[in-house]
């Protein structure tokens, strides 16, 4: 995250802080006026930055973290090289009655001198970062004289936050480098307690290990040398473990700075989980995660960094919730996730301030639509040492905060966190929902604005990708999807809730829209015979979610038409045989009471929707097979009612004529009864045994 430009010194501190003065003597006529100012620096080298003064230096750094200071000495070497000029009546002498050194703000026991001489030292013009310490040449130097000086100082440790150049502690120190001789005539020399870990930032120095100490040294330096020095004893800091979940994070401070120490633990303690939450994604980082107070950042220009290989966050003194969940979300937002810097940036920023809300402080915003600048796409890692570095810096870190947050205005956070769980998930924007369609690939600048639009429903992303993202080469690209995805769009209509087959959207996901476009024909054919075979179906069956699944993975135009071919089959099967169970003579319905066709035609349409195409379409045969023999089977059974009915007719006509022919009679033994009264009327017949 940028903090702001590199520590630099200014040109308006020149190694001379006062003018060099002016004498004039007659030795051959009464005294005039003297001649006053500088003299004339035109013919001198332009980046002599003591025109008329040789100035050597030799600059020594001793950094003692023990004592939590550095100690400074300067051995400086001034030579007025300044002819006398001699006119008619006068000799003009340039002179040299002081000179200044810039030493650091924050500096304390100033002391100089020179040939065992005790010179005076006092403090003049400061920028903020340097102050002039003035030392008053004894004697004043004229033309032709060399005198040596020694100035020596210490940087001792400073309050944390108070915005020092140097900052000085038992575990870390961090100062900048530079000398004010003249071109070629500088050397440097930093010592440091050997185990301690060694930074140079800038111009390059030798390292070299004694045994006693680290050595840093350089000689004959250019007029633009600069460097920064960091130096860091990590077994010194103050540590304190918060737990989260599975994971442990180390909080890391300087000793002395309980204020930082306190801020950062109860920040993370709280914050992880406000990230965790608003993010949507576990919290990905497996091992102990540190997280270090240090201003290494600062000298690069940042407030704080997160090296996902080493489980390292490094952020700055400063008390700055915003800076430190924007480092914490990197855990989340780096190449792992996505595949482009400003992404990683947007979304750290963007959610780190979401956190902030939920944590109940106030939300940070950008300050507006960034100016015109370098495309997002073309931001990469910076070169340090570039002078258009920090411009570009600064723009992109505006820029891309101001997409995310403009894009999370327009869908929600909500919507955002589910474009970003897509893009961790690989997912392919143009997933059908019956498959789980895997990219291969980290999801880069042309996922993530698919995303936006297929998950996260944004309308307003792809204008704000032609603003600040696209590099003017990429814009073509960018029309040729606008025409694609329209294409796609007529596509996913008619496919009334079917998502297009997998030779389309593959193609979309990788953005080639040439193939992708190509292959919509097909893909539009394939839905026109569906919704035939639909219409063909109507009340007899239906394609189920097995059906769609398939559609929607075929592969090519050719597997796409093949499966077709077999829906079609199995459809036309499934009618006929339904027509003919539907449409049963009296006989066929008769015999489907011993052969059952209603199930094979069951079977049939179960198949269908399972996608079992060839079972379908045998079944349904099987289905209208049993028709014609249920045919034959009802009149078999037709036939057998009408027999059994003339057997049972013929067997109750017999009985009927049985019950008319009395039994014969059983011969009389005996005495035959009395002969009845006497009978009024015609007489009966008298029956006799064998009459």
């Amino acid at each position: 995250m940028l903090a702001g430009a590199l520590v630099g010194l200014p040109a308006s501190l020149p190694a001379a802080a006062s003018a060099p003065g002016t004498a004039a003597s007659a030795p051959d006529a009464p005294s005039t006026a003297s001649v006053a100012g500088a003299p004339a620096a035109a013919a001198l080298p332009t980046e002599d930055r003591t025109p008329g003064l040789r100035y050597v230096e030799d600059v020594v750094y001793a950094v003692d973290l023990a004592g939590a200071a550095v100690h400074v000495t300067h051995t400086i070497t001034l030579t007025n090289e300044v002819p006398n000029r001699v006119t008619d009546a006068y000799v003009e002498r340039t002179y040299w009655p002081e000179i200044g050194v810039p030493v650091l703000v924050g500096a304390t026991g100033l002391s100089a001198r020179s040939d065992g001489r005790v010179l005076s030292v006092r403090t003049g013009d400061s920028n903020g970062y340097v102050v002039a310490a003035v030392i008053d040449l004894v004697p004043d130097l004229y033309f032709g004289d060399t005198q040596t000086v020694t100035l020596t100082y210490d940087l001792p440790q400073q309050p944390p936050r108070s915005g020092a150049a140097a900052q000085v502690n038992t575990a870390f120190a961090t100062f900048p480098v530079f000398t004010s001789a003249d071109p070629g005539l500088a050397s440097v020399t930093v010592t440091l307690p050997r185990g301690v870990g060694v930074e140079v930032v800038g111009s390059p120095l030798q390292i070299t290990e004694t045994p006693d100490a680290i050595v840093l040294s350089g000689s004959a330096l250019p007029d633009d040398f600069f460097a920064t020095i960091v130096a860091r004893d990590d077994d010194a800091l103050v540590s304190r473990d918060l737990t989260f979940g599975d994971a442990l994070v180390r909080v890391q401070a300087w000793p002395g700075d309980d204020v930082w120490l306190d801020f950062a633990s109860d920040l993370l303690d709280r914050g992880l989980p406000a990230l965790e939450t608003a993010i949507g994604i576990d919290w990905p980082v497996d091992g102990r995660l540190d997280v270090v107070e240090t201003v290494s950042p600062y000298v690069y220009g940042y407030a704080g960094w997160y090296d996902p290989s080493s489980r390292l966050i490094e952020v700055g003194d400063a008390l700055d919730a915003h800076v430190m969940l924007h480092e914490v979300a990197h855990a989340w937002f780096n190449q792992g996730l996505f595949e482009g810097r400003w992404i990683n940036e947007a979304l750290a920023e963007e959610f780190a301030a979401l956190a902030m809300v939920d944590l109940g402080m106030e939300r940070p915003v950008p300050d507006g639509a960034p100016g015109p600048g370098q495309p997002l796409n073309e931001w990469g890692n910076p070169t340090l040492d570039a002078p258009e570095t920090d411009e570009r810096e600064a723009h992109g870190y505006a820029a891309s905060w101001w997409v995310a947050r403009t894009l999370v205005e327009e869908i929600g956070p909500e919507a955002m966190a589910d474009v970003v769980q897509a893009a961790a998930a690989q997912r392919s924007p143009y997933a059908a929902a019956t498959s789980d369609d895997r990219l291969r690939r980290v999801a880069d600048w042309r996922t993530f604005l698919d995303l936006l639009q297929e998950v996260g429903g944004s309308a307003d992303a792809e204008q704000v990708f032609r603003d600040l993202v696209v590099a003017p080469s990429e814009v073509p690209l960018l029309d040729e999807r606008a025409a694609a995805r329209e294409a796609y769009a007529r596509l996913v209509a008619a496919g009334g809730g079917w998502a297009p087959p997998a030779f389309v959207r593959g193609p979309m996901a990788d953005w080639d829209f040439a193939a992708a476009t190509a292959a919509m024909p097909a893909a539009a054919e394939g839905f026109e015979r569906r919704d035939a075979v639909l219409d063909l179906l109507g009340d007899a069956g239906e394609l189920g979610l097995p059906v769609q699944e398939d559609v929607e993975a075929a592969a090519s135009p050719g597997e796409l038409a093949d499966l077709l071919d077999r829906v079609e089959a199995a459809a036309e099967a499934l009618v006929a045989a339904d027509a003919a169970v539907g449409g049963a003579n009296p006989l066929a319905r008769l015999g489907m009471l011993v052969v059952d066709a209603e199930t094979d035609l069951a079977a049939a349409r179960a198949a269908l929707r399972d996608g079992a195409y060839e079972s379908a379409a045998d079944a349904a045969r099987g289905a209208e097979v049993r028709v014609g023999t249920a045919t034959v089977v009802g009149g078999g059974l037709v036939a057998a009612v009408l027999l059994l009915v003339l057997v049972l007719v013929a067997l109750v006509l017999r009985r009927r004529r049985g019950r008319g022919v009395p039994p014969p009679p059983v011969a009389w033994q005996g005495t035959p009864p009395p002969p009845p009264a006497a009978w009024q009327g015609t007489p009966p017949t008298t029956w006799r045994p064998g009459a």
